[in-house]
Parts: structure tokens; C-alpha cells; sequence
């Protein structure tokens, strides 16, 4: 419930970050300090994650009963395409903050840089504790897995107990 909450609202803020690439992207536009090669590479990135998140919405759906090793093997490489993808877009985010800063982009719609930039700050720390959790899972993964010959042994003593009953 609060994930499909929290990935309504992010793409409705990836949408509304969209809308304002395009308009400082417009060649009407008069801010041109905004209009800098940031302003492409969000947009790509951008649609980039809105399609893969579409395309593991529509896999979900499609195969919510199904769960063969190749979907799922599908599904968690596109995760992790995503979660490539997140990170750069939050360096590039970054990025484009520090370059108005420096250039004291003033003629900017000051709601949308506000709004930029928190969400650019909400975006690093979703990134860390992703990147956290991550390490998290693979230390816990690792500690629970037991070795061929762990897995041998205690086969072995399954098998003695049983035969001396």
C-alpha cells in the first residue's frame, strides 16, 4: 500500500519535473542560464525511468501467477537497471542544483527550483538507503547460505539421526 503510495507520488513528481524541462527546454524561453545540458539528460533519464517502471507494472500484472526463474530473472535485471538509473539521475539532479547556484539562475520559476531541490535531496537519501539496504541484504544472504559442504554434513547427520531411530 505505502509503496504504490510513495511510487504514485514520485511519478507524479517525475512528471511535473518533466513538464518544466520541456518549458525551459522551449525555445520561447527567455531563462537561458536554466537551459543547460542538464535539462536534456533529465528528460531522457526521466522517460528512461518511467518506461522500465511501466514495463515492471505491466510484468507484474501480466505475470503476477507465474513466477518462472526467467521473469524473474527479467524483472530483477531491470531492477537493477533502475536502480542504475536513479543514481545517475540523482548525480544529474545534483548537478544541475550546484550549476544554478553558481550561475545565480534568478529568471527560474522559484516554486519549481524549491521543489527541485528538495526532491533532488529526497532522491540522494532514497539512493543511500537503497545502496544501504542493498549491502544489507547481500551480507544477510551471505550469512545464511550454507556451503556445499555445510549442506553435505548436515545431510549426513539428518540421515544418522533418522537411521538410529
Amino acid at each position: 500500500m505505502y509503496s504504490s503510495l510513495l511510487s504514485l507520488i514520485v511519478l507524479i513528481l517525475d512528471l511535473y519535473i518533466l513538464y518544466n524541462m520541456y518549458k525551459i527546454q522551449d525555445k520561447t524561453n527567455q531563462c537561458s542560464c536554466a537551459n543547460t545540458w542538464h535539462t536534456q539528460r533529465i528528460t531522457n533519464v526521466i522517460m528512461i525511468i518511467i518506461g522500465i517502471q511501466i514495463l515492471l507494472l505491466i510484468m507484474f500484472m501480466i505475470f503476477a501467477n507465474q513466477k518462472t526463474p526467467t521473469m524473474q530473472l527479467v524483472a530483477a535485471f531491470l531492477t537493477l537497471v533502475l536502480f542504475g538509473v536513479h543514481i545517475y539521475y540523482a548525480y544529474v539532479m545534483v548537478s544541475y542544483i550546484m550549476q544554478l547556484q553558481q550561475d545565480k539562475c534568478m529568471c527560474l520559476d522559484s516554486t519549481f527550483k524549491t521543489t527541485f531541490t528538495v526532491y533532488t535531496i529526497v532522491r540522494v537519501i532514497m539512493a543511500v538507503i537503497a545502496i544501504i539496504g542493498l549491502f544489507i541484504l547481500i551480507k544477510l544472504r551471505n550469512a545464511t547460505q550454507m556451503s556445499a559442504d555445510e549442506l553435505a554434513e548436515l545431510n549426513k547427520t539428518m540421515k544418522k539421526i533418522k537411521s538410529s531411530k
